[in-house]
């Protein structure tokens, strides 16, 4: 029987006795020390839901015994542990999620290969939707979303063709072009995808300045031209001859 994610992977949450090794400053950063046997995830997980004060699910199983290692402390902001969070859970191999139940931001980590099969392949269908402008605001966060880029001079299938090469993990990544469209669909971490848009917007203008990129649509749109031109002399364009009477 199918197992729900939410209700046996961790529907509780995760309530540790020991503090977590940070100690917080008047500035609002937090100073982060790693012992030498590694820093335990379940750790910053205590930080993440003090920081934030938002719930976060997992299986307890996944993360036992799990650690980051750094080297000396660093010294986080407040507003920016997130982004912290979320790099040190993608180096451990787990997957940030983020969805909105009952109005309440909820925070769900997923392992790679941890949950096999149809675990792996729906982790895609819960990255969190984000507007461009969202995306930009999420550059720094290993957070896994879905987002949409519409090309104004390149055509989406020929720049999808050439992205494919940076969307090669199929458990986190994908990017396919909406048929008949100028829009792309991309599903990946936030951080990537953010810098992968920049290089399309780039590529998008470079597209229109170039001379060979111009003929290329000069001579569509004389094609265009000419087939349309070609209808209405076609025999099935032309209207029905009048009946003798």
């Amino acid at each position: 029987m199918r197992t729900n994610w939410f209700a046996a992977a961790g529907l509780a949450l995760a309530a540790f006795a020991a503090p977590a090794p940070s100690q917080a400053h008047a500035n609002d950063d937090l100073t982060i020390e790693c012992p030498a046997e590694g820093l335990e995830l379940t750790a910053l997980v205590t930080m993440a839901r003090d920081v934030t004060g938002e719930p976060f699910f997992f299986d307890e199983r996944e993360l036992k015994d799990v650690r980051v290692r750094f080297t000396g402390k660093m010294v986080v902001p407040k507003a920016k542990f997130m982004a912290f969070f979320d790099f040190c859970a993608h180096s451990a191999d787990f997957v940030p999620l983020e969805t909105m139940e009952a109005g309440t931001r909820v925070h769900l980590l997923r392992k790679l290969g941890g949950q096999g099969g149809r675990g792996q392949t729906a982790l895609k269908t819960l990255a969190r939707i984000v507007e461009l402008a969202e995306l930009q605001q999420l550059a720094d966060r290993w957070l896994l979303v879905t987002t949409t880029y519409s090309c104004k001079n390149l055509p989406a299938r020929e720049l999808v063709t050439t992205l494919q090469l940076y969307f090669a993990d199929s458990a986190t990544e994908a990017i396919r072009n909406v048929e008949g469209t100028d829009t792309i669909i991309m599903t990946g971490f936030a951080a990537n995808l953010a810098s992968l848009v920049k290089m399309c917007d780039r590529l998008d203008v470079e597209a229109a300045s170039s001379p060979s990129f111009g003929r290329t649509r000069t001579l569509e749109g004389r094609i265009a031209a000419l087939e349309a031109a070609v209808a209405k002399l076609s025999p099935a364009a032309a209207p029905p001859a009048p009946k003798g009477k």
